[in-house]
Order: structure tokens, then C-alpha cells, then sequence
């Protein structure tokens, strides 16, 4: 859990590495959606390497909505307005249910090579499960959309992946306009089921890139920063 998703080249090397040595590993991630997110311009990198994170690494990705169901349960809804919204701040990992770490170091290239961060590494089982339980209730649908590819038309999904595979390799200039993933909402009455299910496009929602977020300069500046400003990423 992290509230940014931006994989330095070692983090993301060593999580290919563990990907190839054990194929069929589930490694899931909360993080935030670009309408809870406090760093825009942090969430424009991730969102630019959402495909490679997807494939590549085969990540379960759940992005965290703004106005998430426990949250009026717990505060009410009172304080909730146009301009009052919730959002991740946990770092947290945990490892085969036994193994946690809990600490200060995100996802991103700032805390691996820039920041001083510290954590604690705990083995307790106890200790995993309930972090576990904490993280499972930030994904459930009420709370997290679901990060799943658009589903496929055929020819046209094929080259737009080489583009897209080109465009997003470019520190500027990703101007290919067709995404590889969007945010998926369950349908009421649904199960829940894996992106690989053949009834997941049956059982959940295609809401697009950016739920919640109006077009605005949050939403344009994110766009941008995608296109053009990957470059920066090394700082973010």
C-alpha cells in the first residue's frame, strides 16, 4: 500500500525478477486514484506506466476513491463537500502473511534515492493478518476502483499496444491518445471477480481514466505532465 505508484528501474527489476522466478504470485497494490491523490503530477508518471506495471509486472492495481463508503461511516457525512476528499497515506507491505513492513518509504523514485525514510520489518502472522485486513478493506469495491485493461477490439487493440508501447517509452512526447487500462466499478448485484475472468466485463463498469475528477486543470495538468514531463520522473 502507497499512496504513490512510481517504480524506480531497480524496484522495478526486482519485482520483474520475482515475477519470472514465481509466475503465479498475486501482487496487489493500493494506491491512490488521481481524485484522491495530493500530488497530481506524482499520479501523471504512474498513470503514464500503468501498461507497463500491468504486464510487465502482472501488478493488481486499486486506486482509492475520493469519497469511499467506510469513511461517512466512520466520520459521517456532514464534513463531505466539492472541495473535501480522502486519501492514502499508508506505506505499508506485506509478505507471504507472515512478514510486514510499515514505515515512511512510497513507491517512488524520491524515497528510494532522494529521501531519508525509515520502517519496521515485523514477522508475526497475527500482525500480517490484521494489516491485511486493513489493505483488503481499502480495495473492496466500495471503497477502491479496479485498475483492469479496456476490453479488447480486435486488430485495433493490437496496434494500439505497439504505440502505446512506444508512445509511453518516451520521456516526451507519449501523445498516443488510446489507453491500455481504465477504472472499473463492480455492478450492483455482481460478483467480484479477476481481470482474467471471462465475466468481468459482464460484472463490472468501465467508468474510464479519471472517476470523479471533472475536466478541469487537475485533470489537463495530469494529462500533460504524462505527455510530456516523464523526464521529471526520476524527482517525483
Amino acid at each position: 500500500q502507497t499512496p504513490y505508484l512510481v517504480l524506480s528501474r531497480k524496484a522495478y527489476r526486482a519485482l520483474k525478477k520475482l515475477r519470472r522466478k514465481h509466475k503465479d504470485i498475486n501482487m496487489t497494490v493500493s494506491t491512490n486514484s488521481l481524485s484522491s491523490t495530493d500530488a497530481y503530477y506524482v499520479y501523471a508518471i504512474s498513470y503514464k506506466h500503468k501498461r507497463r506495471y500491468m504486464r510487465g509486472l502482472k501488478l493488481n492495481i486499486f486506486e482509492y476513491k475520493q469519497h469511499p463508503k467506510y469513511a461517512d461511516e466512520l466520520f459521517g457525512t456532514q464534513h463531505r463537500g466539492k472541495n473535501v476528499r480522502y486519501g492514502l497515506h499508508a506505506k505499508s507491505i506485506v509478505i507471504d502473511d507472515y512478514t510486514s513492513m510499515i514505515g515512511s518509504h512510497n513507491f517512488d523514485h524520491r524515497s528510494d534515492v532522494l529521501n531519508t525514510e525509515s520502517g519496521l520489518i515485523i514477522k508475526s502472522k497475527a500482525l500480517a493478518q490484521e494489516l491485511s485486513n486493513y489493505i483488503n478493506t481499502d480495495i473492496s469495491p466500495e471503497n477502491s476502483w479496479l485498475i483492469a485493461p479496456n476490453k479488447k477490439i480486435p486488430f485495433f487493440s493490437f496496434f494500439s499496444g505497439i504505440m502505446a508501447t512506444i508512445s509511453r517509452s518516451l520521456p516526451t512526447l507519449d501523445i498516443w491518445p488510446f489507453r491500455y487500462s481504465s477504472s472499473f466499478q463492480l455492478r450492483p448485484g455482481k460478483k467480484a471477480v479477476s481481470i482474467n475472468h471471462p465475466d468481468f466485463y459482464k460484472n463490472y463498469k468501465n467508468l474510464g481514466s479519471f472517476p470523479d475528477v471533472e475536466l478541469s486543470s487537475k485533470q489537463i495538468q495530469t494529462i500533460i505532465i504524462s505527455a510530456f514531463a516523464g523526464f521529471a520522473e526520476p524527482v517525483m
